[in-house]
């Protein structure tokens, strides 16, 4: 067994989400080793280490039928991608289908993306999330009709380029929207109809999941 399937077996035992990073702190393992031997097989010392540290019993096949990968979020931008996939500790996660479609709701988990957090709006308050952090979006929704956490890009009039940004959004009844950072030293602010064209907003997802808080 090697690290790559030890992280999916525990992560469907355990119902949870848990990447490689995570087992490599737990066995004192480098991300750079990581990346570079990731299938490399564990020895009984390293499994045994695993198993007690989560509780679980890797002494049996997996199942890849019941998990799904997750991959980045790929916008065919180049300078966006670049950003949003910055120096990734890991390639991509493995979901519990029955979390995913029975308690996330989610109808299609092609839809489930990573993204990380661009900037530090959204770190205050009872859930912040960090700059870098590592976000799961459902890419399947495309507008601010609930409110929630959203990803979305607008074009730079300053800069003349694409622009991926995460925050809390409400949308109200004029079709304009309310932008709200969890930071209080941002304050939060309201985009109309026209400009909200004018900068060519789109939401390419709302939150699911901050990985980084299983860290």
């Amino acid at each position: 067994m090697n690290i790559q399937e030890a992280m999916l077996l525990i992560s469907l035992k355990k119902k949870n989400i848990y990447s490689i990073a995570d087992l490599g702190r737990c066995l004192n393992l480098s991300r750079q080793y990581l990346q570079k031997y990731k299938e490399k097989e564990l020895d009984d010392e390293q499994i045994h280490q695993l198993e007690t540290f989560y509780n679980v019993n890797l002494k049996y096949s997996l199942n890849i039928a019941d998990a799904i990968e997750v991959k980045y979020y790929n916008s065919g931008i180049e300078e966006l991608d670049n950003k949003v996939i910055k120096n990734p500790h890991i390639t991509s996660i493995w979901l519990d289908k029955e979390l995913v479609r029975k308690v996330w709701k989610i109808k299609d988990e092609n839809t489930l993306k990573l993204i990380s957090m661009p900037g530090d709006c959204m770190d205050g308050g009872e859930t912040p999330i960090k700059n870098g952090d590592l976000l799961l979006i459902d890419t399947s929704v495309k507008n601010a009709l609930i409110s929630g956490v959203y990803a979305y890009i607008t074009q730079s009039e300053v800069y003349k380029k694409t622009l991926l940004f995460v925050c809390r959004i409400t949308q109200n009844t004029d079709g304009s929207i309310t932008m709200i950072p969890n930071k209080k030293e941002y304050e939060a602010f309201l985009f109309d109809e026209e400009h909200l064209r004018k900068i060519d907003f789109k939401i390419i997802g709302r939150m699911i999941k901050n990985i980084s808080e299983l860290d």
